[in-house]
Parts: structure tokens; sequence; C-alpha cells
């Protein structure tokens, strides 16, 4: 399953995200089989290796670095919002690279922490006081709701260390949904994580990929409050249902980043929602028809481009001048706990190298007018990134959002959808009806 990078996991496993990972041969092979459970470590390709790795290191500091962007605290749960009401959660922005959201656990005396919500994830875990991080806050003894789960122990492997602990149960409160008893993870161990802007990870994926079989939060939050089914011509903002929806705001000042649960914000988007099925019911997969990069340098670099590198898997038309990047199929997920945009390392390092023209130390030139245009072939509908959308900016210096990550066993180019994608796309993750859905976001929701 998911979530962030932290320095530690983007140098050693390659990862771009807000807590991390677990390996990627878990992911290819839940997607298409949640029994199996081999694990086995990314590689890079031989040709520019060491490259690569200096430019993930350069992303990864980026990501330890980060600090808040968002122009307010956040008491999402205490001042609520009048328009939405207390299921409109504000989001805390911490330089485009993770965003965290306000989860309390307790019943009379809560103890509220910052958590990223995670769809490439299925637990909800927290640093337990006993890990000895300066962020982590919950202490079981100040609970008058606690239960251990009689010795039930919680691990999870990462590329850079594991994060382990014990079960508990405990009363969840998160919007305004609030659940008795339910099962959590409380890490004792997670160095990994220590110094971060976060508390821990709450997973919005599927069931099958949850660790020891723990029914994710928002399951629970379905059957619980009996949430209605989505029929997308009879919404009503005033009904609550079985999804969720995340707008990544690209302005904090303009429009804060949020998290609708169980509705979404119509004044957020603009068009119509383009609706794609899910795979599997692992994470939020879907099929990808098509993916390619036109325009700029690649109109005059695409035959010497196919010709050097031809075993990349691109793939390419006398009709277009486009690199084609589903040659044999492309799968993909939606994840809000990555940071970036990932797909296989031999065609990122290609695209960064000589598409994108990436220096050594991972910065681009953000002035350069012959960047390509990304697009996407969903379900049938098409989506964009330009430069400006995939290219992350800090300050004067530019970096490729783009970033490689194998996963073996994958008989697909499996790529995720970060928060690179779900910026320029407000993003509905219909559990009810198990699908996907992206419109383009507004620069505002009024």
């Amino acid at each position: 399953p998911s979530t962030a990078v932290t320095a530690c996991d983007a140098c050693d496993s390659l990862r771009p995200r807000p807590p991390l990972r677990r390996n990627q041969r878990d992911m290819a092979d839940e997607v298409s089989n949640p029994s199996v459970e081999v694990r086995e470590q990314p590689h890079w390709p031989a040709e520019n290796a060491a490259e690569a790795e200096e430019s993930e290191d350069a992303m990864a500091r980026k990501w330890a670095a980060a600090s808040i962007k968002s122009p307010f605290e956040i008491q999402a749960r205490e001042t609520g919002d009048k328009e939405h009401g207390d299921n409109f959660i504000y989001l805390k922005n911490y330089d485009d690279m993770v965003f965290t959201c306000e989860v309390c656990l307790g019943h009379s005396d809560e103890q509220c922490m910052d958590i990223v919500p995670d769809t490439g994830s299925s637990n909800l875990w927290v640093l337990d006081e006993k890990a000895k991080c300066p962020q982590a806050n919950y202490v079981a003894s100040k609970s008058d709701s606690f239960a251990e789960s009689e010795g039930e122990e919680y691990s999870i492997q990462y590329g850079s260390g594991e994060c382990k602990g014990y079960v508990g149960y405990e009363t969840v409160k998160w919007g305004g949904f609030e659940l008795q008893s339910q099962k959590v993870g409380f890490a004792t161990e997670a160095q990994t994580f220590c110094g971060l802007e976060l508390s821990g990870i709450l997973g919005l994926a599927f069931k099958t990929i949850a660790e020891n079989n723990i029914p994710p939060v928002f399951d629970v939050i379905t059957d619980q409050y009996q949430l209605k089914n989505l029929d997308w011509n009879s919404y009503e903002e005033t009904d609550r249902y079985s999804l969720f929806s995340f707008y990544l705001s690209n302005d904090e000042a303009k429009e804060p980043s949020h998290l609708m649960l169980a509705g979404l914000d119509k004044n957020c988007f603009e068009g119509d929602m383009s609706w794609v099925s899910l795979s599997s019911e692992t994470y939020w997969a879907f099929n990808v028809e098509d993916m390619s990069l036109s325009g700029g340098a690649v109109n005059t670099l695409q035959p010497a481009l196919l010709e050097k590198t031809p075993s990349v898997n691109f793939m390419s038309t006398a009709a277009d001048k486009e690199i084609h990047l589903c040659k044999d199929g492309c799968v993909a997920i939606a994840d809000s706990g990555t940071s970036l945009l990932t797909g296989p390392s031999n065609m990122i390092n290609v695209i960064n190298q000589y598409l994108l023209h990436q220096n050594p130390d991972g910065t681009c030139d953000c002035e350069r007018a012959d960047y390509p245009v990304l697009k996407f072939n969903i379900g049938g509908h098409q989506f964009e990134l330009t430069k400006d959308e995939y290219l992350i900016r800090e300050q004067d210096r530019c970096f490729s959002g783009l970033m490689g990550m194998d996963m073996p066993g994958s008989s697909k180019a499996f790529w995720i959808l970060g928060d690179v994608f779900m910026r320029k796309h407000y993003t509905v993750f219909d559990y009810g009806n198990n699908r996907v859905g992206f419109a383009k976001a507004k620069p505002t929701c009024s």
C-alpha cells in the first residue's frame, strides 16, 4: 500500500510520497492477485542509474524539508465549515509534497493528530508515544475508550525500514463521523517517520490489501452510516454517499485544499465528471488505454529518441508525432498518498533526460519552451498535463514531477497518478460504484 516520500524512502526505494509505500512487488501483485505475498526491491536500469539516483536524492531532500503552505491552522472538527458541514475537511499542504488532515482518537478525552489520508493503503495507524518520535502524540493511558486487541501485533515493511507495534480498539472521529471500537494500529517502532509532519496514515483503499485483515475506516463508515450509492443524475448535496473526493489546490491563499467525506462539491470542477471502472478492488486501480507525449521537443527528437532507446517500450506511428507509452497496455492507480506521478523507470529516465532536460542535481529549467504535453486516455476520456502542471516549482528552481518506480511482476506498464495529477483534476473515489471520477479542477470553488 502507500503513502508519501520520506527522505530515506525516496533514496532507498525510489518512492515519491507522503509516508511511504510498501514494496513495489506487493502493489503489482495485489492489483491482479491480492493473495500473493512475494516482496522484491525495485531496481534502476544500468543506463543512467547514477544520474537517476542523484535526481531521486534531490526530490527526497525536498520532501524532507517541506514546510506548510496552507495559510491557516486546521481546526476542522471544532470549527467545521458552515457551508459544507463537518464532512468538509481542510488539508494541510506541505509544499505540495504531502497533505494531512485532522483525525481524533478517544471518546471524551480526544487526542487529535495530523494524519495522511491515503488512497494507496488500507489501514489506519498512528504513532504511539512509545515510538519516541517528536510527533508521536497518542497516549493509550489517557484514553477512556482504548482497549488492546489481545496482544495482536501490527507490522508493515517499507523500503527504508519497518513500522510495527500493536493493534487496539479505539473511538475514531473523522469529519462528522464517529466509529466506536475501530481497530487501529499503534506504531511503537517507526524511525522512518520520526520528525515528519504527520502522526500516522489513514488508508482509504480496500480491505483486500489491509494488514491483519482490519476493516478500513471508510468501509466501516459506509456500513455503519448506511451511505447511499451515488446516482449521478440525482445527486443531492444534503444526502450522504459512499464516496469521498479530493480538491488539491494550486493556490492555498485563494482556495484551500480539502477532502469531502460522503459527498463532492460541483463548484470545484468544470465540465462533466468522467468515470472509469476499477480493474480490481485492491488499490483504486484502473486500465489506461493510452498515455502519450506530444509537442515541444517530441517534434524534433521523436525519431532519434525511438532509435536511441530501443529497449524502452515506446511506440509511435507515421500518422502522428507523439510518443506512446502504453504499447502493451497500462494500468494506473489514483493515489492521494503519492506526491508525484510515477511510471516505469526506464521510460521516466528517458523522458526526464531527453525531453525535460533534467540536470544531474534533479532540477529542470523552468523557462524552457519546448516541454511536451503529457496526455492520458482513461475510460475513453482525454486528460492532459502541461509543463506548468507536471513541473514542481520551488522559488526559481523546478523539479520534474515524474519519478521512476518499477513494479516487477506487472504484465502492463504500471503508473501511479499521484498529487501531480490530482491537483489538475478534481478526483472522486466512488466506493459504492467501484469507480473513480476525474474532472478539470477550477482555481476556486466559488
